[in-house]
């Protein structure tokens, strides 16, 4: 019961928080010219690739210690 409801947080709570931002109207056409005509400089996941980088990191590192604890037994 605890891992469903843990799996069903670790779904549910980024999604909710992406619904609930208000996301701003895009640019222009021509408005941001650094990335090419129309086209954002800034990118979301550039925002958070550090972040996502780490929490794959963290994953993999518990994976691999799990998987080591359960072939000692």
């Amino acid at each position: 019961m605890k891992n469903i409801l843990l799996t069903i947080l670790t779904i549910l709570l980024p999604v909710a928080n992406l619904l609930a931002q208000v996301t701003p109207p895009p640019p222009e056409y021509g408005e941001d010219a650094s990335g090419g005509p129309g086209s954002p400089s800034n990118v979301p996941i550039d925002d958070y690739a550090i972040v996502l980088i780490g929490v794959a990191f963290l994953l993999s590192a518990y994976f691999v210690y799990r998987n080591r604890q359960i072939a000692k037994a």
